[in-house]
């Protein structure tokens, strides 16, 4: 069964997409954890980046149920699309738990964290640093639903379906009508869904490998707090989040190289994002035990 890929996962705010194929049906039992570990980066068009890391434990309760945690370090030395954005890392958790019915999966989860703005990072024409009133904070959830129909040859068809609320506090520097910029912390929140549509192929010995292509519709009611990519945007200097709509492209690999442990690669293009597109990439060791 296909797990939902929600990016929130991995960041979260800014997790990363993570690979996720069908499966032959498990055992009971066996191998009931797994351990993750991802790795990667988010490069913008308007040359911001974002680097992060995520360890994750999974838990598998009899045939149906997974639950996972995560823990999710994301540096942003540039606010991506943001101008005047100050730069912050965040520490995130979240939680998700999945069901699956046949060959249908349902997905929940659930994520908070707590950003560190880095206001000595942006200066005044003076030289002086700007000031904020303490750090932020970032939090949310969403549902997802997937579908595998199985073709021949080991090939499935995905359709998905996903819809999340985000809130976060971002940290701007504002440029007033006399000239002055002033560093302010502000709170946004909005929903987005998406429709997608991902072709897998499950192979080697034991169908222990797996690749797949996606394609994914999304839109939302505030561009300056949505998880996509593996970040969360942030919108131009003196602009708040504004509703888009645009499309993700994606690419994923799985590859067993022992019996209990898996590579995964993953690489993700947003096509068409108002604040600026990006491509994600991800490297990711999971340990079944």
């Amino acid at each position: 069964m296909i797990r939902s890929a929600t990016i929130a996962a991995v960041v979260a705010f800014a997790a990363a997409p993570t690979a996720v194929f069908a499966q032959t049906a498990p055992a009971p039992n066996a191998h009931p954890w797994t351990v993750s570990v991802n790795g990667g980066g988010t490069a913008a068009s308007a040359g911001a980046e974002q680097r992060f890391v995520s360890v994750a434990i999974a838990r598998r309760v009899g045939d149906a149920v997974q639950i996972e945690a995560a823990a999710t370090i994301v540096d942003s030395p540039k606010a991506a699309g943001a101008v005047g954005a100050l730069p912050a890392r965040t520490y995130q958790i979240a939680l998700t738990t999945s069901y699956d019915v046949g060959r249908l999966s349902l997905e929940g989860q659930a994520h908070w964290g707590q950003r560190v703005f880095s206001s000595a990072a942006y200066t005044r024409a003076n030289g002086v640093a700007l000031t904020l009133d303490g750090n932020g904070t970032v939090g949310g959830g969403g549902l997802a639903a997937t579908r595998d129909f199985a073709l021949a040859g080991n090939w499935y068809l995905s359709p998905s379906a996903t819809i999340d609320y985000d809130r976060a506090d971002i940290a701007r520097a504002l440029r007033r009508t006399n000239g002055k910029v002033l560093g302010n912390r502000e709170v946004q929140q909005g929903v987005t869904g998406g429709g997608g549509l991902a072709v897998q192929r499950l192979f080697g010995r034991g169908l222990n490998n797996g690749a797949a292509l996606s394609a994914t519709f999304l839109a939302t009611s505030n561009t300056a707090a949505h998880q996509s990519s593996g970040r969360t945007s942030t919108g131009p200097l003196g602009q708040p989040g504004r509703s888009d709509t645009w499309v993700e492209i994606g690419a994923s690999t799985s590859i067993g190289l022992t019996h209990d442990l898996d590579l995964t690669l993953a690489g993700l293009q947003t096509i068409g994002f108002a604040n600026g597109d990006a491509a994600t990439f991800v490297l990711g060791l999971k340990f079944a035990f």
